[in-house]
């Protein structure tokens, strides 16, 4: 049970003694973002209104630094939780136009990936369902605020801070939650997940799981090479991976639902030509997959470096002959701290 102060739990504690629809109210308020406070929530009772106001915070977390680029479009905040803690959230404009919005799940990360800022921070807290929720809420607001327009968030990705299926439960009811109160559909949601495969196959028996996109950080289909820049890797995650991959194609996967493999390429270390012909190898035992690379954007005081667009092609030509899908993420935000976790560990320090 999360027992934040502020939670999406005590929200629905408040609720258990009104009618069944108070909370559809609430949770359409709640999306609103013309309504700035419970007392302009006129759906509710006065008395209620009031009570939410004394106990629960209109929105669980505040600005304390947004970075822009308006060159390229991106708008990059740290934000700030109740428990003090910060966490990064980023608002993208996608090649449609409109904006893609990059969510964290946690305060730090366990998973121990090295090339990661965040997993530099350690593991600090899970964030709570309204957490999750107002990082949504607080771009909305925002963009109202600024006159941002278009101001449509027509995918969202939890591709920030942390380990989304480590904090399963609270992600499951967030996911839940932006589904039904807002346009966006669950073929422009993706989970990121390093691969906790125990989450992976729960997926598979919970009904409750949203059919939401599902994106693995491989980064390596050598088990050596990924267990030296992926702390929490082992020997067999490679064959588990595709074990759970199979069984994902039998019960959630569709033409449109392909599973994603993220990988990071490391100069010198992941864009070999070796490690491009292993990938393809792999890839090719997944029926319904596409790979999408991400050259690495070189962080201060990083061990790593960043990969020539030479060697990019080269590596994305070796997939292509060998008939896997595969695409390139061209990195935005460079002129700000765009790097999941820059912006939170330049501000703990």
């Amino acid at each position: 049970m999360d027992n934040k102060k502020g939670s999406y739990e005590s929200l629905k504690l408040i609720l258990k003694d009104q009618p069944r629809y108070r909370l559809k109210q609430v949770q359409e308020a709640l999306f609103d973002e013309k309504i700035n406070s419970w007392n302009q929530v006129l759906t509710l009772p006065g008395t209620l209104r009031e009570k939410l106001t004394e106990s629960i915070p209109w929105m669980s977390l505040s600005a304390s630094e947004i970075q822009e680029d308006h060159q390229e479009g991106v708008f990059k905040a740290l934000l700030k939780l109740q428990s003090g803690s910060n966490i990064e959230s980023v608002l993208m404009k996608n090649k449609k136009g409109v904006w893609t919005l990059c969510l964290s799940a946690q305060v730090g990360c366990a998973m121990g990936c090295a090339f990661c800022a965040t997993g530099a921070m350690g593991w600090k807290e899970d964030l709570s369902t309204e957490e999750i929720i107002d990082q949504y809420r607080f771009w909305k607001h925002w963009m109202k605020e600024n006159k941002i327009e278009p101001s449509r968030i027509s995918n969202l990705v939890f591709m920030g801070m942390g380990e989304p299926l480590a904090n399963y439960k609270n992600i499951k009811e967030s996911l839940n939650l932006l589904l039904d109160n807002t346009d966006i559909g669950p073929l422009h949601i993706t989970v990121s997940t390093v691969g906790v495969i125990p989450m992976l196959n729960q997926i598979l028996d919970d009904n409750d799981w949203p059919n939401v996109r599902i994106a693995i950080s491989l980064h390596s289909a050598d088990s050596e090479t990924r267990k030296s820049i992926i702390k929490s890797s082992y020997d067999n995650f490679h064959q588990e991976l595709l074990d759970w991959s199979r069984e994902y194609e039998k019960v959630l996967g569709n033409r449109r639902h392909h599973i994603t493999l993220e990988y990071l390429l490391l100069g010198g270390i992941t864009d070999t030509p070796e490690q491009a012909q292993k990938l393809a190898r792999f890839a090719n035992k997944i029926s319904n997959v596409k790979v999408n690379l991400i050259p690495f954007n070189t962080t201060p005081n990083s061990p790593f470096h960043s990969t020539n667009e030479e060697t990019v092609e080269k590596f994305l030509q070796t997939l292509t002959q060998h008939g896997v899908k595969a695409t390139v993420r061209r990195s935005k935000g460079q002129n700000i701290d765009a790097a999941c976790g820059q912006l939170a560990t330049k501000n703990s320090k």
